[in-house]
């Protein structure tokens, strides 16, 4: 329930480092979660030399070429909160996030 999403926020708060820009690298994400106000965009750099697709949910998903950057607005449709992400046949990479 609620208090249970509110602990997983909190603990992920205290590791979050704010930033505007993300780093893709194996798969593996630096920060591992990043902080960022919402609907700020962030740029995401894909340093591997493979086409890379983050996925945070149906609607929200992104390819990045190779070496290549893309910018995502940091808007998920559900507000302020923690989104998770996968890196395509991988799993689970890292954590948006999201403030007022």
């Amino acid at each position: 329930g609620n208090n249970v999403d509110r602990t997983i926020i909190s603990g992920a708060a205290k590791l979050a480092k704010e930033s505007d820009s993300l780093n893709i690298t194996n798969c593996h994400s630096n920060p591992l979660v990043l902080r960022i106000k919402i609907n700020k965009n962030l740029k995401v750099k894909n340093s591997d030399n493979i086409d890379r697709k983050l996925i945070f949910d149906d609607t929200h998903q992104h390819l990045i070429s190779k070496n290549g950057t893309t910018t995502i607005k940091a808007d998920f449709g559900k507000g302020a909160g923690l989104y998770g992400y996968v890196c395509e046949g991988v799993g689970l990479t890292g954590f948006i996030l999201v403030t007022p």
